[in-house]
Parts: structure tokens; C-alpha cells; sequence
């Protein structure tokens, strides 16, 4: 079992790129390496392999569609939070502090059953969109990734660079999960 990554330094627009793909790549590689037969399993109270896919699908996919949007539109209908910017650790850490005081995933982003007949396609579809977000990210300037944010179901306002830290901590964190309660 690993522990979630250090990436206490993580800030400019490429270190995020490379973070996004080594996360969703991470969680897409050791899913695959998984056999089959553990794949509809949850351990007493928790999701199946699959339901962490479609969890991670369906809380990346909002995020990168945002970025296809053209930038004025985004900074006309959204809003930018008021305050300092959070690092990557002050993300982190909100996040963690929100899921220790009960925070959990709701409606749009809750997973139904997913069946193993679905693996292939949910890991295709999850490298597929952690792809196209860091390559979203190519059409942002750094000033850009802090003009602009969105609510988060659990955290709040946060800005776009923010909304990318919590999305690479996100995987990471399903990782560890899963590697946690998959262990042995």
C-alpha cells in the first residue's frame, strides 16, 4: 500500500499537467493490474473498484468541459474567489478536514453499481479525461487559472488552479483508498 503522494510543491500550470496525468494514470494503471474477480467486490460499506471509476469519471468530466468553454465566457458567468489563493496543501488539507467531518459524494457525482463489463470502458473514459483536461490547460495562462472558480459541492468557491489541485489530490486519495481497502 502507498501512501498519497508529496506534492507539497505543486503551483505553475505544467507541474499541474504532469501531477493530473501521473494521478489519473496512478488510479487508471492500478485498477487495470487488479484481477477481475475483485472488480464488483466493496469491502463492508465501501465502493467497488468500478464505482470509484465512475466517481472519478463523472467529477473530472465538469471540470474539463469547463475549460473547453471560451475563457471570456468563463469569466463572465463565473465567479473568482475573494481571498488568498489555496496551495495544493491548503486544498488538501480542506478536503480532508471536510471528508473527516462526514463529507461524502452526492447526486451527480454518487456512482450507481457498475458491473465488470464496464472496466475497460470506465478506464478509457477516465485516461481520456485526464488527458483532455491537461491538455485543456494548454490554452490557459497562469494569471488565467486564478481569474476564475467555481463551487465545489463540498469545499465551496474556488479558484480554477485550486479546482485543479483538489482534482489531482482527488485521485490520489482514491488511490489510497483503494489500495487501502484492497490490501492483502
Amino acid at each position: 500500500m502507498n501512501d498519497i503522494p508529496v506534492r507539497e510543491h505543486l503551483q505553475s500550470k505544467a507541474e499541474i499537467q504532469a501531477a493530473l496525468r501521473a494521478a489519473v494514470g496512478g488510479v487508471a494503471d492500478w485498477i487495470s493490474a487488479q484481477p477481475d474477480a475483485q472488480f464488483e467486490y466493496a469491502p463492508e460499506g465501501r465502493w467497488t473498484m468500478g464505482q470509484h471509476l465512475e466517481h472519478l469519471v463523472r467529477s473530472i468530466k465538469p471540470l474539463t468541459s469547463a475549460l473547453r468553454a471560451p475563457k471570456f465566457v468563463l469569466k463572465l458567468v463565473l465567479a473568482k474567489p475573494r481571498r488568498k489563493g489555496m496551495s495544493y496543501v491548503e486544498v488538501r488539507t480542506r478536503y480532508e478536514g471536510v471528508l473527516d467531518e462526514g463529507g461524502k459524494a452526492s447526486g451527480k457525482f454518487l456512482p450507481p453499481p457498475v458491473t465488470l463489463s464496464r472496466k475497460a470502458e470506465l478506464l478509457k473514459a477516465l485516461r481520456k479525461e485526464g488527458d483532455n483536461l491537461a491538455r485543456q490547460l494548454d490554452g490557459w495562462s497562469e494569471a488565467d487559472l486564478d481569474a476564475v472558480g467555481a463551487k465545489h459541492p463540498l469545499i465551496g468557491l474556488m479558484s480554477l488552479r485550486e479546482l485543479l489541485f483538489f482534482t489531482v489530490h482527488h485521485h490520489d486519495h482514491h488511490l489510497n483508498t483503494l489500495q487501502r481497502d484492497y490490501a492483502g
